[in-house]
């Protein structure tokens, strides 16, 4: 697991700049959990893989086209729409940092998403399965992004030892 977060880390950082940029190699920039990192990206898709098991072992339905109900799922859904959009003005630039863009941009709407919409405590079933269906597809453009950028996901990440205790 480490080794898919390092490696992400690394290839993230050195694609997310436009290519014929000035090139900036600080490796204290590479893992930190926030900010345009390969590890934000990493764990916005491990979050939501907890998210959807969760949902399949309380039985919860994904449903299968979303509804949006809240500004945040129609914000998140638009993004999601981009995708092919972001593919080919990727490859007509022969820019890859388009995608890391724009996976570090969905993964941000969906932590807004998830910070201010109840997923897997929603109340009423066809709200949660929407909403758990917004976060299959978001797991999808981030999953494929990265697997464009030559970057795998991890199944779980690690918190630090001394976050480990705490909880």
């Amino acid at each position: 697991q480490a080794e898919k977060i390092a490696y992400g880390a690394i290839k993230f950082q050195d694609l997310k700049g436009n290519r014929i940029s000035n090139y900036i190699f600080d490796t204290d920039n590479f893992t930190k959990p926030e900010g345009k990192t390969g590890a934000y990206v990493q764990y916005a898709i491990v979050r939501i893989n907890s998210i959807l098991n969760k949902a399949k072992e309380k039985g919860y339905e994904v449903s299968a086209a979303p509804t949006i109900t809240h500004p945040l799922e129609r914000d998140i859904l638009l993004t999601i729409e981009r995708y092919p959009e972001v593919m080919t003005k990727s490859y007509e630039l022969r820019e890859p940092s388009e995608f890391a863009t724009y996976a570090h941009l969905l993964a941000q709407k969906f932590s807004s998403f998830y910070a201010e919409c109840n997923i897997l405590n929603e109340e009423d079933e066809k709200t949660r399965a929407s909403r758990l269906k917004i976060a299959e597809l978001t797991k999808d453009m981030l999953t494929q992004s990265l697997y464009l950028l030559g970057i795998s996901c991890p199944a779980k990440m690690l918190r630090k030892e001394k976050e480990q205790a705490e909880s």
